[in-house]
Order: C-alpha cells, then sequence, then structure tokens
C-alpha cells in the first residue's frame, strides 16, 4: 500500500483536520479484503493526504484568485489555497467534493492594450475650381488670338500680292478691250475674296 501522511493540524475545527483514531481506522481498512470497505478507506486517505499536502506544505499556495466557494461571506476567513503548479480544485472544494472550483493559482494576465491605429494618408490638396476656371479661360483665350494674328497676317499678305499685281498690269496691259474687262473680273474676284476673308475674322471676334 502506498504511504500516506496524516494532517498534522490540532485545530479541530480546520477542514483538514483527521483524528488519530479515525486515521488509523481507515489504514486498517485499507489493507481489508473486502473491496468496498478498502476503496473507501482508500479514498479517505488519499484525500486528507492531499490537503494536507496542501494545507501544511510547500505544495500548497495560496490562490491569487480564491474559488468562489471560499471567497463567500460563509467560509468565514478561511483562506484558498491550491496546489502549486497543479490545474486542480482548492484544498477546501477537494475535500468536500465541490465541484467546477475556480481557484487560480496565478492572478490572470491582462491582456496587453491594442497597437495604435496607422497613421492617416495625407489629405489631399485643396482643388480651387474657380481658379482652375480662371485659367482654363485665359488659355482659351491666348489660342483664340492667336488664330486671328494668323489670320490678319494671311489677309495683309494676299492684299499686298495683289497690289504688286496691280501695279505690274498697269504698267504691262495694252489697250486691248478684252484684257482690261479680264483684269477687272480678277480685281473684283479679289475683293470678293478678301471680303469673304474678313467676314471670316469678324466672325472669329
Amino acid at each position: 500500500m502506498a504511504s500516506y501522511r496524516q494532517p498534522t493540524t490540532t485545530d479541530s475545527t480546520a477542514f483538514w483536520w483527521c483524528n488519530s483514531s479515525s486515521w488509523v481506522a481507515w489504514v486498517a481498512e485499507a489493507g481489508s479484503n473486502d473491496k468496498k470497505r478498502r476503496n473507501a478507506a482508500l479514498l479517505k486517505l488519499r484525500k486528507y493526504h492531499k490537503t494536507g499536502l496542501i494545507m501544511e506544505t510547500n505544495e500548497g499556495v495560496r490562490a491569487a484568485v480564491p474559488c468562489s466557494v471560499c471567497a463567500r461571506p460563509g467560509a468565514l476567513g478561511r483562506e484558498c489555497w491550491v496546489q502549486t503548479g497543479a490545474d486542480e480544485a482548492c484544498a477546501y472544494c477537494r475535500q468536500n467534493n465541490k465541484p467546477a472550483c475556480t481557484a487560480l493559482e496565478h492572478a490572470p494576465q491582462i491582456a496587453p492594450p491594442p497597437p495604435p491605429p496607422p497613421p492617416l494618408p495625407p489629405a489631399a490638396p485643396v482643388i480651387d475650381v474657380q481658379e482652375l476656371a480662371v485659367a482654363a479661360a485665359a488659355a482659351a483665350k491666348e489660342v483664340v488670338e492667336q488664330a486671328l494674328a494668323a489670320s490678319a497676317e494671311k489677309s495683309a499678305g494676299l492684299e499686298a500680292k495683289v497690289a504688286e499685281l496691280d501695279r505690274r498690269l498697269q504698267r504691262e496691259i495694252s489697250n486691248g478691250e478684252k484684257v482690261r474687262e479680264a483684269f477687272a473680273v480678277f480685281k473684283e474676284e479679289t475683293r470678293r475674296r478678301l471680303a469673304a476673308l474678313d467676314g471670316g475674322k469678324g466672325g472669329k471676334q
């Protein structure tokens, strides 16, 4: 039979206290041929052995978080002790067959705070709609002015050529009627084209 340690407390009010006569009787019954009596005696020996170790030796430690049974008002100041390094019920709940003991040897760790959120992206530049409209109008005006200047330059060049041709014809033409008529027709056609060109300039302005 395994060796069991009898609790040494002399305080009869301690929940793990066991009188010597009961302990001796359980030891005797643990060697009985009666299986039922033997198992009942072994159960009591194991229970008081383990509870005594927790409450009286360095195999026990005060629970960082007492269980709900030991923390209730009716516990009368009872301390909640658990076995060191074991995730089991406290000594009192083990001794009294209390289910679902909530004692913890170590206080639960507090979760670290979440990391700060990532920085916001830089704000998009503010677009001045009115400023864009003014710039677009100025660009359009410049294009129109360039087109008109090019048109005026072409018109002046054409007028200069007509004047030069007129001077040359005046010097070279004969008195023939047909030549005069042909020149008159040419001059009229030229004036019509110039008038049409000037009209086009006026429409653009």
